[in-house]
């Protein structure tokens, strides 16, 4: 069972409850909506693990986690996501339904998600040095690790490159040259334009008694704010072709290839367009995995990913450097099989059933399922999981090879080794 029901808090609040009795467990998230902006984007990723790391009235770590323990191990985690040209700053709580326990805990674990967000530690006007220092060194590593996972490095390169001048070049975690810069107390002034400034939107999931928990969450969350401008997203135009190399000390090639199509998630053949990405890079079913992996043995991996926002899709490969031009042209062979129909009903179906799998394993989990619909809301593309499976049924190749018709090519970077 996934009954939805949307609610108005007021004009800069929402509210979702989808309601599940698969589990023991309920879950609440509060999604903060900021523009992605290179100057906040570091502020951002650092804000909501220094303030879930104490609060007004849990001074430390340790006595905060001993709360969480009283209300039958609640917990509440952080997370930072560049969902097109937005940031999406959240925190979700997770507890135990009132269903199963001896007492009635919802309000009380609500009223510590408020205090985590809404009342940090602070002194002098200022967050807590140490915790902060914490969280910009986790923080630092973070970005170091994917720096130096060269597969990530070269997609956020690519990145950069094809979408250079629009918010969707930003990166998602942040900048380690800002790091520097940011302490203790001019995070705490971010932090209170931040939370006067961010829409919120939040999403209840499981078995809740309904009119309570909506009652708790209009009480809680009923927060007066004048909202910072989040502009409308632009699917992305073609641009003049981009080629760069660039070279670093590694064995292995990275190639990333750029192509725009156009397509929004609002347009009738957007999952049409989903579909088409899935067959040709989405798994070992794919043409791309089947003839430049398997058949010809010319890299050690590749995928096509779509994003959604933009109307644009990446293909990724992992090669010998020698081997790029050859790469380039069969993956090129394969994006003209597509524009002339050249596809196999087993193509075609696995592609369908890769998906529809992906779908179906999102209500394995209260989190996922949130994360999903939210997304969905973001992108005024309100259609339930059963609603979206009915359409990738119905996807034939006719509808495929008629997006394969606004393939272009846009972009090609290549990491490579030192000479």
């Amino acid at each position: 069972m996934n009954n939805l029901y949307k609610y108005k808090i007021n004009d800069n609040v929402n509210m979702m409850y989808i309601e599940n009795d698969k589990f023991k467990t309920n879950v609440v998230t509060v999604y903060f909506k900021r523009p992605l902006k290179r100057k906040e984007v570091t502020k951002n990723s650092l804000l909501p693990y220094v303030l879930k790391s104490s609060t007004k009235t849990y001074k430390t770590p340790l006595e905060l986690d001993i709360k969480m323990q009283e209300l039958y191990s609640s917990s509440v985690s952080a997370s930072v996501e560049k969902i097109g040209e937005k940031h999406i700053i959240s925190f979700t709580l997770s507890l135990v339904s009132d269903r199963f326990l001896p007492e009635n805990i919802t309000q009380d674990a609500l009223e510590l998600l408020k205090e985590i967000i809404f009342m940090p530690n602070v002194e002098n006007d200022s967050f807590i040095k140490q915790y902060v220092d914490i969280e910009k060194q986790v923080l630092s590593e973070d970005i170091k690790a994917e720096i130096n996972s060269k597969g990530k490095y070269a997609f956020n390169k690519a990145t950069e490159l094809m979408f250079e001048n629009e918010p969707f070049s930003i990166r998602q975690d942040g900048y380690l040259e800002d790091l520097d810069s940011i302490d203790e107390k001019n995070l705490y002034e971010y932090y209170q334009e931040f939370i006067k400034t961010s829409p919120i939107d939040i999403v209840v999931a499981g078995q809740f008694e309904k009119d309570k928990v909506t009652n708790y969450i209009k009480e809680i969350f009923d927060i007066k704010i004048n909202p910072i401008i989040i502009e409308k997203e632009k699917i992305h135009e073609k641009k003049e072709f981009k080629q760069k190399e660039e070279k670093m000390d590694i064995t292995q090639g990275k190639l990333v290839l750029g192509y725009t199509f156009g397509i929004s998630p609002k347009d009738n053949d957007y999952y049409n367009f989903v579909t088409y990405v899935n067959i040709l890079g989405g798994g070992a079913f794919s043409k791309l995995f089947a003839n430049v992996r398997e058949k010809h043995s010319l890299c050690y991996s590749i995928a096509s990913t779509l994003q959604k926002v933009k109307g644009t899709m990446m293909i990724t490969a992992g090669i010998e450097p020698e081997n790029k031009q050859k790469t380039i042209n069969l993956i090129n062979e394969q994006i003209e099989d597509m524009k002339n129909g050249r596809i196999t009903d087993i193509e075609l179906d696995s592609a369908k059933r890769h998906y529809i799998h992906a779908l179906t394993t999102l209500t394995d989990s209260l989190a996922a399922l949130g994360d999903f619909y939210y997304a969905q809301s973001l992108s005024n593309t309100p259609r339930t999981i059963d609603e979206i499976i009915a359409i990738i049924e119905r996807v034939g190749k006719d509808d495929i090879q008629k997006v394969a018709q606004k393939c272009q090519s846009e972009l090609e970077y290549f990491l490579t080794k030192n000479e």
